[in-house]
């Protein structure tokens, strides 16, 4: 097969799709929204790769992306690509077993979201993981409990990136009301107790107080 025009980068996210909007999937939307714009303005080609697990986005394609349902068909559209990008961004664990299978990259980006870098991530994942070129982390905890857990990764070069909301908020900032309010929003499934949903409800008074 040919192989297709070279990239300035390519993407591995899971599926921006409604049906699949978890903090990871929503974060690396509002990211590729942005990498895209970025480089249409100075005419550099970018491609993300989808993977859609929960087979509930469309199989479609366009010029800046396209999407898989399993993880056997992620590799077949890397090899049948036959990209050569110049930069690599890696945005879920799970996903950077793909990354041998893309030759010619200079640089491997993988941006660490929580937990997959300490939680029994397996020998494969870490040695993966370990041969990542630059490391972006969410926050100074996550990039500290992932230094810990893998010694490997300690001479990588890393950068913290906090999340976003996407469009800024346009306006004054309005000052808190005299009594000050909080609201928090997650899902309390038992799966995801590990996230510490407890932690934060147990010590909520503390923070009344």
């Amino acid at each position: 097969a040919p192989t297709e025009p070279s990239l300035e980068l390519l993407g591995l996210f899971p599926a921006f799709h409604v049906n699949n909007a978890g903090g990871i999937q929503v974060s690396g939307e509002l990211a590729w929204s942005a990498i895209v714009s970025a480089c249409a303005a100075e005419g550099k080609r970018v491609h993300a790769l989808q993977v859609d697990l929960s087979n509930s986005a469309p199989a479609n394609r366009t010029e800046n992306s396209s999407v898989t349902h399993t993880r056997l068909d992620a590799a077949l559209r890397v090899l049948r690509g036959r990209w050569s990008p110049s930069t690599i961004l890696c945005w879920h664990a799970d996903l950077v077993r793909l990354l041998p299978l893309i030759h010619g990259a200079q640089r491997r980006v993988f941006f660490l979201h929580r937990i997959e870098a300490w939680q029994n991530p397996g020998w494969l994942k870490r040695r993966l993981i370990s041969n990542i070129d630059h490391l972006l982390v969410n926050s100074e905890y996550t990039l500290a409990r992932a230094l810990e857990a893998m010694q490997q990764l300690q001479d990588m070069q890393s950068e913290v990136v906090p999340l976003g909301i996407g469009t800024p908020i346009e306006g004054p900032v309005r000052a808190p009301d005299a009594i000050p309010a909080a609201i928090m929003i997650g899902r309390l499934e038992h799966g995801e107790r590990y996230k510490g949903h407890d932690v934060v409800i147990a010590a909520w008074p503390h923070v009344l107080h």
